[in-house]
């Protein structure tokens, strides 16, 4: 993508949750639990809405609770006094990873029927540009692993260093992600002229 977009996820350290609220959570207070739900469930939510799309948005609110889940069962070996954001990144992306990777096999059985399906209708936010509605449309046609990798540097504008951290893979694996999925989506420029046209062959994963 060539410009940053507007309604990017910013990880505002400041609005997040302090060390002591997370060790009162940790330790079964439910006041602390509820108040780490309050301030973290909302941009964790915006977060897997980007990976998953618009495609996944009914399940968003299990989606999101999947994450809380997964973060009480491991809070209890966590050093609380460290940014948490960056683990609640990587829990949401094994949580979204699991939602592609299962729509991806259906997609593959579906498309192997004998028959044809009724094509799923995506919700569209009619304030949104365009190219967002097309990029959305787009992905569904990445596989997942591409997918995530795209979702995390370009919409939640991580640096090549933590999309490798968030995915648990290497430099390398990212960047040959990434070239593959910005060849894959320049050569859908028919399908999507608009969001074509913010792309190129160069990139800095190059």
């Amino acid at each position: 993508m060539s410009a940053r977009a507007d309604n990017v996820i910013v990880l505002d350290e400041q609005r997040a949750v302090d060390a002591s609220t997370w060790a009162a959570f940790r330790g079964g207070d439910r006041r602390a639990a509820a108040e780490v739900w309050r301030r973290e469930a909302p941009w964790l939510r915006r977060l897997l809405y980007r990976l998953v799309g618009p495609a996944g948005a009914d399940d968003l609110d299990d989606l999101t609770q999947d994450v809380f889940l997964i973060l009480q069962r491991e809070l209890h070996a966590l050093d609380v006094t460290t940014p948490m954001r960056g683990f609640l990144v990587g829990l949401a992306v094994n949580v979204a990873r699991r939602r592609l990777r299962s729509a991806w096999r259906w997609g593959v059985v579906r498309r192997a029927l004998p028959f044809s399906l009724p094509k799923a209708v995506l919700p569209t936010d009619p304030s949104a540009p365009r190219v967002f509605a097309e990029l959305f449309e787009a992905l569904e046609t990445l596989e997942p692993e591409e997918r995530l990798a795209f979702s995390l540097r370009y919409l939640e504008q991580q640096s090549l260093t933590e999309v490798a951290e968030s995915l648990d893979v290497s430099l390398a694996t990212v960047k040959r992600r990434l070239r593959g999925a910005r060849l894959h989506l320049i050569a859908q420029a028919a399908r999507f002229p608009t969001l074509a046209a913010t792309l190129d062959g160069g990139s800095d994963e190059d």
